[in-house]
């Protein structure tokens, strides 16, 4: 597991101080240590899972997670590769202090400038569709090591 804390880069919230989570589990010794290091950046509002590139597939206690972040006033942002959608808990997806992003990784695909793009989840039973005129492009070329360069600050990684 490896978390930074920095600005973010991406999105309607670009510039908005994010403490980014990098683990495809959190388990609830995990959990703890985010807790923590949310008391020690009591500035910080949004915490970022799922960050680089690694879905988090698996939240041990999420009921208990939300709860925290609930009372620390902070919003959780899950950010998923479409093929493992099937992994995001329902109780997460679903609650309002919550923002799923989507995420279509494949470094063949071609982005184009859309003028209007939307976009649709099929399981053959239901089906749920977002369309949106708003569009942000984005170059990665300060991104290193799946973090902005001169951005991100780490502050805790075990992957070393």
């Amino acid at each position: 597991m490896r978390i930074w804390i920095g600005k973010e880069q991406e999105g309607q919230f670009t510039g908005q101080e994010t403490m980014f989570v990098e683990s495809s589990i959190l388990l609830k010794g995990h959990l703890e240590l985010i807790y923590e290091l949310l008391g020690k950046y009591p500035y910080i509002k949004r915490l970022y899972i799922g960050a680089g590139r690694k879905d988090c597939t698996y939240i041990e206690t999420p009921f208990d997670f939300l709860d925290a972040l609930y009372t620390l006033e902070v919003t959780l942002i899950q950010e998923m590769d479409v093929t493992n959608t099937r992994f995001l808990n329902s109780v997460i997806a679903e609650s309002s202090n919550t923002e799923v992003v989507l995420t279509l990784r494949d470094s063949k695909s071609p982005v184009f400038r859309f003028e209007n793009l939307s976009f649709k989840i099929d399981n053959f039973q239901e089906m749920v569709i977002t369309q949106s005129g708003k569009m942000q492009f984005k170059g990665l070329s300060t991104v290193e090591n799946n973090t902005y360069k001169d951005v991100d600050t780490v502050i805790y990684d075990d992957y070393k």
